[in-house]
């Protein structure tokens, strides 16, 4: 038992190192496209992550990659969501938007433990002390798709916060649309990676 505790703080060194990696990943991406495009790119990362588990776990070192390149994931999509909820909300209304976006990652943890380990509690026989193969297979899907999900969500949005500036202007509101942009602006303060005005 020890020795498995050992073996899997191992397997985990490397998402570890990985999503710490991704910050700086992250402000690449931002400076480059946008800090729009951060949150779907590490959606994307991870699924690949989740789908790379799924059919190509055979042996540990793959394993091991998959975790790795879920770190990056990770990484990326948490370096992402401040920026984002910053341009979401009232200026005067970000501290309980961090607040509040801490307490639904909680949540999230909490759920996704507990569907994860309901999944593989179904697929182990009794009197068995691991799950079956399938067990992970299953749990690894309803992973893809969460993922797949947060993708597609991370991209709709942002557009349609562009369509609404849009229609803003076209209604002759161009007070709304200054509005929204010095929110944009002050976006700077809260990243956790350089803005990309600094070289």
């Amino acid at each position: 038992m020890a020795r498995a505790s050992v073996v899997a703080g191992f397997v985990l060194l490397p998402f570890s190192v990985a999503s710490v990696t991704a910050s700086r990943l992250a402000a690449w991406l931002a400076r480059r496209l946008s800090p729009d495009h951060v949150l779907p790119v590490g959606s994307v990362v991870f699924l690949l992550a989740m789908l790379g588990f799924v059919g190509w776990r055979h042996s540990l070192w793959q394993v091991v990659l998959a975790l790795t390149v879920a770190g990056l994931g990770v990484g990326c999509t948490f370096a992402a969501m401040p920026s984002l909820i910053v341009r979401a909300v009232p200026p005067e209304e970000t501290s309980s938007a961090m607040s509040f976006n801490q307490v639904l990652r909680y949540v999230g943890y909490s759920t996704g433990s507990a569907l994860c380990a309901a999944v593989l509690l179904a697929h182990t026989a009794p009197g068995a002390a691991l799950p079956s193969n399938e067990g992970y297979h299953v749990a690894g899907l309803i992973g893809a798709g969460v993922w797949l999900l947060t993708a597609v969500v991370s991209v709709v949005l942002p557009l349609h916060g562009r369509r609404r500036r849009a229609a803003a202007t076209a209604l002759g509101r161009p007070d709304a649309v200054e509005e929204e942009m010095l929110v944009e602006e002050s976006v700077a303060d809260a990243l956790p990676y350089p803005h990309p005005s600094v070289r």
